[in-house]
């Protein structure tokens, strides 16, 4: 009777997401709650972590943090532009696979279209140009086969040759496959924020484009990962997880000297 009942105990802790304290601890959850990595319960998937579902980077449990795949040079001119053989990585992931491209360019233009792969990418931010000579974009598409792919880009005036900053993330893990953004720009000053809403786990993408020298171009706060700093001019490409609260968001980059800056941010959740 005494094995039987300690079965049953068992088997309802394992249906209702019910472990050990020392379960708990381990996995930085409250008393009594865990997150077995492919456990699902009420519909919603926990990813390991804490339990319980909270609509952020990663549903529930920890949150996960966008790969950088690296940069890549485009060719083209008069406002068309592509890449090919970008790195889009292998995760394991693959079949689930958002693409994620930052671009930098010169002159006051706006992305008007782009695709990855063939697939049509969806436009985040069309444009930010601080000055007349620093310009930065961001899209992204669903990509679910192949290591390496052509980007293609059409802008509405030529945007010298724009530079590609790539990340993946799991779009399956996703609550919102429309991130939060943030933009801004200067031509003085030597610091620079953004703001944007964001949620309680989820993770930044963020980039800073300057076509005039902008030394020791650093991200401030939050503490975000640096990815990429590119070039004399220092353009800068990174990312921060996991988000610690529900709210408006800012990301700030600093600098040394005047520079043209443009900054933006895509918030995921």
């Amino acid at each position: 009777m005494c094995k039987l009942l300690t079965f049953l105990i068992a088997l309802g802790a394992i249906a209702f997401g019910v472990c050990s304290p020392a379960g708990a601890q381990f996995n930085g959850c409250g008393p009594g709650l865990c997150s077995p990595g492919s456990v699902y319960a009420y519909g919603y998937g926990f990813q390991g972590g804490c339990g319980g579902y909270n609509s952020a980077c990663a549903r529930g449990g920890t949150p996960q943090t966008p790969i950088y795949q690296g940069f890549s040079f485009t060719s083209g001119s008069g406002g068309s532009y592509s890449a090919t053989g970008v790195s889009i990585g292998n995760p394991s992931y693959i079949a689930t696979r958002r693409v994620i491209v930052f671009m930098g360019g010169l002159n006051d233009v706006s992305l008007t279209s782009g695709t990855i792969n063939g697939v049509t990418a969806t436009i985040h931010i069309a444009g930010v140009t601080a000055g007349s000579s620093s310009w930065m974009a961001a899209m992204s598409a669903v990509v679910t086969s192949g290591t390496s792919v052509t980007i293609s880009l059409t802008t509405s005036v030529g945007a010298g040759q724009p530079t590609l900053f790539v990340y993946t993330i799991d779009n399956s893990l996703l609550a919102s496959t429309t991130p939060q953004v943030g933009t801004n720009n200067t031509s003085t000053g030597t610091s620079l924020s953004a703001t944007y809403s964001q949620t309680t786990g989820g993770c930044l993408t963020g980039f800073a484009a300057s076509q005039t020298p902008a030394p020791s171009l650093a991200f401030s706060s939050p503490a975000y990962t640096t990815d990429q700093t590119f070039g004399s001019v220092n353009d800068l490409v990174g990312n921060f997880t996991p988000v610690p609260t529900t709210g408006t968001g800012t990301t700030t980059v600093t600098w040394t000297g005047t520079a043209d800056v443009a900054l933006g941010v895509l918030e995921w959740q």
